[in-house]
């Protein structure tokens, strides 16, 4: 790997986010990336037809390099993110990031900094995630999937490593995943077409280690999450 790479990753971080209908919870969530002490991101929205004045409030939204793309309404997840993946591809470079996110989430104000930190420390070829906490019951936290391809069984990680920040996982879900262009070179994007709504982010980074990428969940990194939802 060429470590001259590694000194400037990630350069840009494009975060990625589905919308629909959730105009107050969409604006809760851009309020909060304006407030990201990190100061290279670029955000892309993709607004699945949205009928609430989810439109109007990204327009006239300010304090952030945001691109809005319009999906069809019949997109769901899968295809939103696919489509904000490849609008995203366009656009970077490579020494460039993805980061994967919901518009329900909860971030602290380091949450971009400190990722792009753990970034440049593991290189391009780690896919890095995040605690996912809940935000409704404080129930236990997950760090990311154990997959046992040869059972058919996935299951969710809950027990930290105790002497390391750093936990290997086979799958981590969409919400505050970093992807570096190098993963989205080697793997595509999300398969909208076999998981439209659930369970295409697991797919997606399992298929990233399939190709021969490190996924680690830093369990230090917090991302809040509502479980329910």
């Amino acid at each position: 790997m060429d470590t001259s790479l590694n000194m400037t990753y990630p350069a840009t971080i494009f975060c990625v986010v589905p919308v629909h209908n959730r105009a107050s919870i969409t604006k809760r969530f851009l309020d909060q990336l304006r407030r990201q002490n990190y100061p290279a991101m670029r955000v892309l929205v993709v607004d699945d037809g949205s009928t609430d004045g989810t439109g109007a409030m990204l327009e006239s939204y300010r304090g952030l390099q945001l691109e809005v793309v319009a999906g069809t309404g019949h997109l769901w997840w899968g295809g939103a993110m696919r489509l904000g993946m490849q609008v995203a591809a366009r656009q970077m470079g490579p020494q460039d990031a993805l980061l994967m996110l919901n518009d329900d989430v909860e971030l602290g104000d380091d949450f971009l900094a400190r990722i792009a930190e753990r970034a440049r420390e593991l290189g391009p070829l780690s896919v890095i995630g995040a605690r996912q906490q809940d935000i409704d019951t404080g129930q236990e936290p997950f760090f990311g999937y154990r997959v046992d391809y040869l059972r058919c069984r996935v299951e969710m990680l809950r027990n930290p490593p105790s002497r390391t920040a750093l936990m290997d996982v086979d799958a981590l879900c969409g919400r505050g995943t970093l992807f570096s262009r190098a993963v989205i070179d080697r793997a595509g994007y999300v398969d909208s077409h076999k998981f439209p709504h659930f369970w295409g982010d697991i797919e997606y980074s399992a298929r990233a280690k399939d190709l021969g990428f490190r996924l680690v969940c830093d369990t230090n990194i917090a991302i809040g999450t509502s479980f329910v939802a």
